[in-house]
């Protein structure tokens, strides 16, 4: 297998354990590690989310600023408790 051409991309490949189950072979620069797949789309599932949560931070940001005419003062603490209230994620961490 080819190193990837840079420490910043990661590789995610499918392939088989020794035992002949499915796999997914991870390469992170110098960094090999062969995975479940069910761990890989617990995951993938849970960066979802948090991309998700973070896109949703930063709108209700702007609504707080702009229309509220909150400052970062306060509208720091509102969204931390906005966060407090969330539910974690459904999946289990990998």
């Amino acid at each position: 297998m080819a190193t990837p051409p840079d420490d910043h991309t990661c590789w995610i490949r499918s392939t088989t354990d020794s035992e002949g189950r499915a796999a997914c072979l991870l390469q992170w620069g110098p960094v090999q590690a062969l995975l479940k797949p069910q761990a890989v789309l617990d995951t993938a599932r849970d960066l979802a989310a948090a991309a998700a949560h973070a896109e949703a931070d930063v709108a209700l940001l702007a609504v707080l600023r702009d229309q509220l005419g909150l400052d970062t003062q306060t509208a720091g603490p509102l969204l931390l408790d906005v966060r407090a209230r969330r539910p974690l994620p459904p999946t289990p961490a990998a």
